[in-house]
Formats: structure tokens, C-alpha cells, sequence
């Protein structure tokens, strides 16, 4: 048996020798490692999903480390503590062939993993067996529940060099004590009494009542570890033996300590007129253990070795990394399912649907037929895939109340993805909802709304409904047997209370028709002034009419353009923007008094533009954006179009120029004269010298040259 006091060292493995044959010795490894298989390759398989799936707590997982542990030597090791071994003994005793190491007697042992502490955020958790092999190389298999975080943390660890995972053995293993006499003893005693005195004094007048109760623990608890050794015994060894009393005893004690001295739980009442009631109850818990070992007796010794396991780098190589690290996924084309939820979109009292037949069809493999009585009933077609594509086909029949057929969908509708929502259009069904909107029923008290719709099959379907201010909202409801294929026609007919009628031309609508005012159209009129208004034109007055004959609506306005209002826009409201006839005339009235007419004219576009004409007038602008007012602080500009109209121009940093108006007296000759002086800031000036053009946009340079 393993001797605990014979120990050495041999190439940094603890040896211990036997207690009875001299050539027998045990070797304690000196820390925990990755398993290697017949090959020498490490027993380990990082696995990492591509897809991961959902959990049942809404989490998803990320993969699974899977790898053996085990507490032995390495050959290497063993081949080395040997030799030395059989070195010593042959030196000392001879016989060196006889040298042996034994197989220690392992009684108990635990395994622990540093990722089982780690938070959840990484990994979901580690299963291993409750405790190594206890013979052979203690082998001790892991694996690891990891997170998507987690696995992506592990995997870059244990890829890299040095180590990651950690394990920590606790065993312990039957060994003959040196000359030591060691006790571990506990002491344990609890007493509890219960008291409850009861007076009542019966007397004349008020009773005085006392209820005294009194409960009482006491407790005591001795727990002592002793070792004597003999002379030359090590210190070391010594209290390895008082830690391995220490800690049987505890583990004990805690046991019996469980048990609970408890309370009295018996009757505690008091009847009246009872004149003296004394109740007691006393409870006594004595406990001991003792715990003896001897001089060469034989007890269980724990051995802790722990440590940080080399990384699989480490044993392999960086370059065979890929056969033990493997991305799976686990959208596997053998698992995949296809799942439709199928719903009808339509509320069967309204609509007169009696119930809806669903017919499900997956690459004529598999089917599924449903049967829908109520709108709100949701059914669930599910099959294997087995490897097959997304699509399927579907087929459904509308029995709709009172209708002399039901409403048969063509066959094989291609569907795809992984819900199904007949529509109410898809069921063969035209329906159109009509409601009054922005109308005012004291002046249109009636509106007359005609709706068309032109099937594939069969003649076209014409529906009228009178909206009131009795009846705001109308619906058409009417079985079509084929797909609804594009809008509703409508046209309104509004009957105003003055014995008008209005009329729109025909829209277009889904499957809502909002009857507003008529006039839900605005056209809008720009009207502008030519020529100059400052000094020769005093007012330009414009009759303006807009007509729609067909509908006999008139409206006409007369408007005054002058200085300060050159421009403006009328907005009329119309039925149809399309329909009606704008038309304007007036007159020209001058300064000097003459006055001239504005023929009736049919308006074509959208602006009316009257005055004089732009053949025989020019507006110059001067722009001053690229001028270099930071050296500038003034400009002049002198404008000049024949011998008698003239214009200077004061250019200012921040202000805009006034326009230029010239009255050409040949329409042929656009050309104008112009010259500019620039004051610096510095005190000087700078000039463009007079030069010719054509340009009603005149842009100053920056700066003249110097």
C-alpha cells in the first residue's frame, strides 16, 4: 500500500513508496489533462451552429464542446520516473529489473470545471459524471452547453496557444500513515423546556387573569482535532493529516447537525374559571463522534491536483485545427418541415359566405383539406419537406347563402412561404362601400352614385345607391365566380336643393367610395401684368370666367392689376378638372388717360399674362454676387439704351438692385450700354470702362483690374 510519508520528487512527479516491498513506488500526476486515444491524438470536438434555433426560454444556443480529462502520467513521464527509479534502487539495493510503479487504490474523487461557474450570458450549462473512473486513468468526460456569445468566446480561446480550461480533481486514495496517532471527536448537546404557568383568581368583581409562558434553548457544540507524531515525522505530512481529520469530522458534524432540536407543539389553551393550569416540556439532544487513526494504519489521504489544461493548439499544431473544430448546421434538408397557416380574410355574416373549402397540395406528396365556418378560425398544414422545395399549389371553394353555385378558385394556385390569406376579392366576391363624406345635405340633400364593373366572364355589372342625409353609407355585395381583376368604375350625380344636377365624369376606386362635395377639384388661374406699370400703365383690369356646360356651372370674377399688385392667382373649385373653359378679357388704362381693350380671349394653359407685349419692353437685372465686397465697399453702374432712356444703379454690400425697364423703340436692337465704378475700401477706385450688351441678366465681375 502507498507509504504517505516515503515521498520524492522525480521529474516534477510526486513518488511515493510502499509500505512493505522496497521495489514497489507510486507516482502521483501532477496536474490533470486533455485525454489522448490510442493515436495520440486529444479526445475533443468543438461543434459550432451555422443556424442556430430558438430555445424554449426564447434564447438560441450556440454549440457544444465535448472532451475527455484524465489524471495520469503521460509515457513520456512514467518512462522517466522508471529509469531514475531503477537508478536509486540499483545503487542501493540491487535488483533494479524489480522496479515497478503500482496502481494507487482510488476510494472517491470529484471532477470540476471552471466553465460551470461562468455566467449564463456564456454558457447554458456542463455535464459530467458525478466522479472520475477511480481506476486506470481516472478519465472524467465533459461537455459544454455553450450560448451563440459563448461559443464564439471558446472557440477563439481554445484555438489559441497556452490554456483555457481549467479542472480541479479532488481524490482520495487508501494509504498506510506514518507513525502518527491522530482524533477527531465532536461534542454536541441542546436542551429546551417549555413552561406555561395559568392563574385565574374567581373572584367577586373583575377576574385578574395571568397566561406566563416561557420557552428556553440551550445549546452547545464542541468539535477537537488532535495528532501526535513521532520523532522525524514530516511537518508537512503531519498537517495534511490534521486537514484530512478536520475536514471528516466537519463533514460529519454537518450531517448530524441537520437534525432540528424542534419546538413543544402540544396544547397551549386556557378555559375560563380554570383557577391555576402549569404546563412544562423539557427536550434533551446529546450528539457525539469520535474519529481515531493510528500508527500505520491505513486511511483514505486526499490528493488535489488542478491546473490549466494546455489548448488543443498546443497538442496538434495551429494547422490541424480544423479537424476537431466543425461549424454544423441544423437546418438539415432531412428535418425541414413546411409549415402554412392558413385564414380567410372576410367576415362571413356580412358577406353572405356560408363557409370556405381549402384545399392543400405539397409536390403531390402530401395534402391537407380544411373547412372554414367562421372568419376567425386559423388552420395549420404541416409536412416533411424531405428535401424538396418551398412552393405548393392550393385550391378553394366559396359557398356563399342562397347562391345558385359556389365560387371555385382556379386549380393549383402557386403558393409560397409559410401563410395562406384568402382574400375577399380572391373569393370571388365584388365588394364596394360607399359612405358620404365632406358633404352638405341641406344643400345637395340627394347624390346618385352609379357603379360599374366589367367581369371576365359575363356581362358588365351596374349598380346605383342613393346616398342621404337618412342613409350616409351603402354597400355592393355581389358574387363574381372568378378573381376580382382591377377597380370599380363610379360616377356621381349630385341633385342640389335649388333644382341644380352636377355631374362627374367617371373615376376610378378599390373598394371604397367617398361621396364628397362636387367641387373637390380646385383650378388654379395665375394672372400677370406686362409691361410698366411706374410711369405708362395705371391699372390693367381683367374679367375672368371659368364654364362647365355640361354640368351648367358658371363662375366669373374681375380682378385689378397695378403697381404694387402685378401678379395674383385665382382658385376656383370645379367638378372636374379636366371639363370647362376658362376665358378672360378687359382693358388697358394709361397715365396719360387713353385707355385700350383686352379682346375676349380663351384661356390655354394656366396662366393669363396681359399689358403690353414682351417683344417691345426689356427688364435688365444687375447681379452682384461675385463681387468682392470685402474689398469693395461701393459700386455705380450706369445703364444706357439710346439717347434718351438711362438708368444709374448704386450697388451697396447686402442689397439687391432694382430692375431696369426699357420701352425698345426697335424690337431688332437689344443692346444696351453700360459702365461701372468700384470704390475700394482703401480709397481708391476701379472702372470698367463702357462696353455693349444684350444681357438682361448683367453680372459684375468681382473686381476690375487695377
Amino acid at each position: 500500500m502507498l507509504r504517505i510519508d516515503s515521498v520524492q520528487t522525480i521529474a516534477g512527479v510526486q513518488v511515493h513508496g510502499d509500505d512493505s516491498d522496497p521495489h514497489m513506488f507510486y507516482a502521483i500526476p501532477e496536474q490533470p489533462r486533455f485525454r489522448l486515444d490510442d493515436t495520440g491524438k486529444p479526445v475533443f470536438q468543438f461543434l459550432r451552429y451555422r443556424t442556430p434555433k430558438k430555445r424554449k426560454d426564447g434564447s438560441y444556443g450556440g454549440g457544444f464542446a465535448i472532451f475527455d480529462v484524465e489524471f495520469s502520467l503521460t509515457d513520456d513521464k512514467r518512462d522517466a520516473v522508471l529509469e531514475q527509479l531503477k537508478q536509486q534502487v540499483g545503487a542501493a539495493r540491487g535488483r533494479p529489473e524489480l522496479v515497478r510503479l503500482g496502481t494507487i487504490q482510488w476510494a472517491k474523487g470529484t471532477a470540476r470545471l471552471n466553465l460551470s461557474n461562468v455566467s449564463g450570458q456564456f454558457v447554458v450549462g456542463v455535464f459530467n459524471p458525478a466522479s472520475p473512473s477511480l481506476f486506470g486513468k481516472n478519465i472524467t468526460p465533459f461537455t459544454i452547453e455553450l450560448t451563440e456569445e459563448g461559443a464564439a468566446l471558446c472557440e477563439s480561446a481554445f484555438k489559441g496557444l497556452g490554456g483555457f480550461a481549467q479542472v480541479s480533481y479532488e481524490m482520495s486514495a487508501w494509504v498506510r500513515l506514518p507513525p502518527v496517532t491522530g482524533t477527531a471527536s465532536f461534542d454536541s448537546s441542546a436542551y429546551y423546556d417549555f413552561v406555561q404557568n395559568a392563574k385565574d383568581d374567581a373572584g367577586c368583581g373583575s377576574d385578574t387573569f395571568l397566561n406566563d409562558i416561557r420557552e428556553e434553548i440551550h445549546k452547545s457544540d464542541i468539535l477537537k482535532v488532535e495528532v501526535t507524531s513521532g520523532m522525524g515525522t514530516d511537518d508537512r505530512l503531519t498537517n495534511q493529516i490534521r486537514e484530512s481529520l478536520t475536514r471528516t469530522l466537519e463533514d460529519t458534524a454537518a450531517k448530524r447537525m441537520l437534525e432540528q432540536l424542534g419546538h413543544y407543539e402540544g396544547d397551549q389553551t386556557v378555559l375560563e374559571d380554570y383557577e391555576t393550569i402549569r404546563r412544562e416540556y423539557h427536550k434533551v439532544k446529546i450528539d457525539s463522534f469520535s474519529y481515531t487513526i493510528t500508527q500505520n494504519s491505513a486511511a483514505l489521504f486526499p490528493f488535489n491536483p488542478q491546473g490549466t489544461m494546455p489548448n488543443i493548439a498546443s497538442i496538434v499544431g495551429p494547422a490541424n485545427l480544423d479537424q476537431y473544430f466543425q461549424v454544423i448546421d441544423l437546418d438539415h434538408p432531412f428535418f425541414r418541415r413546411l409549415e402554412v397557416t392558413a385564414r380567410v380574410n372576410a367576415a362571413f355574416e356580412q358577406l353572405s359566405i356560408h363557409s370556405v373549402d381549402l384545399h392543400i397540395d405539397y409536390q403531390g406528396r402530401h395534402s391537407g383539406d380544411f373547412h372554414f365556418a367562421k372568419e376567425d378560425e386559423v388552420y395549420k398544414f404541416s409536412c416533411f419537406k424531405d428535401g424538396g422545395p418551398d412552393e405548393f399549389t392550393y385550391q378553394y371553394r366559396v359557398n356563399f347563402k342562397g347562391a345558385s353555385r359556389p365560387y371555385e378558385s382556379p386549380p393549383n394556385l402557386p403558393g409560397v412561404g409559410s401563410e395562406i390569406t384568402l382574400n375577399v376579392d380572391d373569393t370571388g366576391l365584388l365588394m364596394v362601400d360607399i359612405e358620404a363624406g365632406a358633404i352638405d345635405s341641406t344643400k345637395i340633400p340627394l347624390a346618385l352614385v352609379t357603379v360599374r364593373y366589367e367581369p371576365a366572364a359575363g356581362p358588365e355589372i351596374e349598380e346605383q345607391y342613393a346616398i342621404t342625409a337618412d342613409k350616409k353609407t351603402q354597400s355592393l355585395r355581389r358574387p363574381i365566380y372568378e378573381p376580382r381583376r382591377g377597380p370599380v368604375r363610379y360616377r356621381i350625380e349630385y341633385h342640389e336643393a335649388d333644382g341644380r344636377t352636377l355631374t362627374t365624369t367617371w373615376l376610378e376606386s378599390a373598394r371604397r367610395i367617398y361621396v364628397n362635395t362636387p367641387f373637390h377639384n380646385v383650378k388654379k388661374i395665375n394672372i400677370g401684368a406686362m409691361g410698366n406699370l411706374d410711369t405708362e400703365i395705371d391699372t390693367i383690369s381683367v374679367d375672368v370666367s371659368y364654364a362647365d356646360a355640361a354640368n351648367d356651372y358658371t363662375v366669373a370674377e374681375t380682378f385689378e392689376l397695378r403697381k404694387g399688385t402685378k401678379t395674383l392667382d385665382w382658385e376656383v373649385p370645379v367638378i372636374d378638372l379636366n371639363a370647362g373653359e376658362v376665358t378672360y378679357s378687359g382693358y388697358i388704362r394709361r397715365f396719360d388717360g387713353s385707355v385700350e381693350q383686352i379682346p375676349a380671349t380663351v384661356l390655354q394653359g394656366s396662366s393669363i399674362l396681359v399689358g403690353e407685349q414682351f417683344d417691345r419692353v426689356m427688364d435688365v437685372q444687375v447681379v452682384v454676387d461675385r463681387v468682392d465686397f470685402t474689398q469693395v465697399a461701393l459700386v455705380t453702374v450706369e445703364l444706357r439704351y439710346g439717347d434718351d432712356q438711362y438708368m444709374d444703379v448704386l450697388v451697396r454690400p447686402g442689397q439687391q438692385p432694382e430692375l431696369w425697364h426699357v420701352e425698345l423703340t426697335d424690337v431688332s436692337r437689344r443692346q444696351y450700354r453700360w459702365s461701372a465704378t468700384y470704390y475700394m475700401k482703401d480709397q481708391t477706385e476701379r472702372t470698367v470702362s463702357e462696353r455693349l450688351s444684350d444681357n438682361q441678366k448683367l453680372v459684375l465681375p468681382a473686381l476690375p483690374p487695377a
